[in-house]
């Protein structure tokens, strides 16, 4: 069962790499360029203000994955422009390792608080518990599925 959890976060983050868009409608699919044929309007579409970016809160060392994929992994969780919380694995090369960074999501998962752990609502079974210490625990039916190590969290939003 844990082959087939690494073999899914592996096969998210191969389709994180391709910044393809997800089903949220502020996510725009950037095409591939090579960097000397851009355009003015090319880079201003590629940096266009009304592309929503979100707020990282939290981010969590996914060491596991780090060791298949062979670069730095990570979960993060940010508040969206919409108010509501989002989860995702994520290359942390690619983010801004600071709290309130702004942070694109691609394949977001919302998180929402039941008073004691978060809940996936794509994958109810899916609970993320996070330690007084700050790490981030994901937890199934079955139980806990990894411990990821904190790398730093925003606790005027995330509750622990």
């Amino acid at each position: 069962m844990k082959n087939l959890r690494i073999t899914i976060a592996v096969f998210l983050v191969t389709l994180c790499s391709c910044n393809e868009s997800s089903n949220r409608s502020d996510n725009v699919i950037y095409e591939q360029y090579d960097q000397e044929s851009w355009s003015k309007s090319d880079l201003e579409y590629l940096t266009d203000t009304g592309v929503n970016h979100d707020r990282l809160v939290g981010l969590w060392y996914d060491k596991v994955t780090s060791d298949q994929v062979g670069k730095r992994m990570g979960q993060k969780i940010v508040l969206g422009v919409d108010g509501k919380l989002y989860f995702e694995l994520c290359a942390i090369a690619d983010e801004q390792t600071e709290i309130g960074a702004k942070s694109e999501l691609n394949f977001p998962h919302e998180i929402v608080y039941n008073g004691s752990e978060y809940v996936d609502m794509i994958m109810s079974d899916q609970r993320l518990q996070i330690s007084k210490t700050g790490d981030l625990r994901i937890l199934d039916q079955l139980g806990l599925i990894d411990t990821y190590t904190k790398i730093f969290i925003d606790p005027t939003i995330i509750k622990f």
